[in-house]
């Protein structure tokens, strides 16, 4: 199964300049806990996420007088990992894995935003895949003890 066939889709975006309270409101009314930050020349292209976790560590713990200031620019992660969405699912936990992160935006061929694959797409994807082995096996008990 591909990454992009079991992703979400509707991702919640942001430029590099929107302050840091812009974009918090923005996750509090969409309730995500992630923006993916996107290139200003093409709105499509991730260059960074920031978490809540961002906001907290990097922001609420500095100075006060500088929150309102604050762009996310200055706080998201960089060096993001993407991951294809022609790529597979197993490929997409073991690079959430070795880069210890709980989401990873999914890209197309050019590079483009088409959706995020998290921690909770990938444990329900395995638990769908773990329900169809456990009819399986069901199944064959059945036709064993027939």
């Amino acid at each position: 199964m591909n990454v992009g066939h079991i992703c979400t889709p509707e991702v919640v975006v942001a430029s590099e300049t929107e302050t840091v309270v812009e974009v918090a409101r923005r996750m509090r009314a969409q309730r995500v806990g992630d923006v993916v930050v996107v290139s200003a020349a093409d709105e499509r292209v991730p260059v960074g996420i920031a978490t809540d976790r961002d906001i907290v560590v990097k922001v609420v713990a500095d100075a006060p007088a500088e929150l309102l200031e604050r762009r996310v620019g200055e706080i998201m992660t960089r060096g993001l990992v993407t991951i294809r969405e022609d790529e597979d699912v197993f490929r997409a936990i073991h690079a959430m894995r070795s880069e210890g992160v709980g989401r990873i935006p999914v890209v197309n061929a050019a590079g483009h935003l088409v959706g995020i694959f998290s921690h909770d797409d990938a444990l329900a994807y395995l638990a769908g895949e773990m329900s169809q082995l456990a009819k399986l096996a069901e199944r064959r008990q059945t036709r064993v003890g027939s």
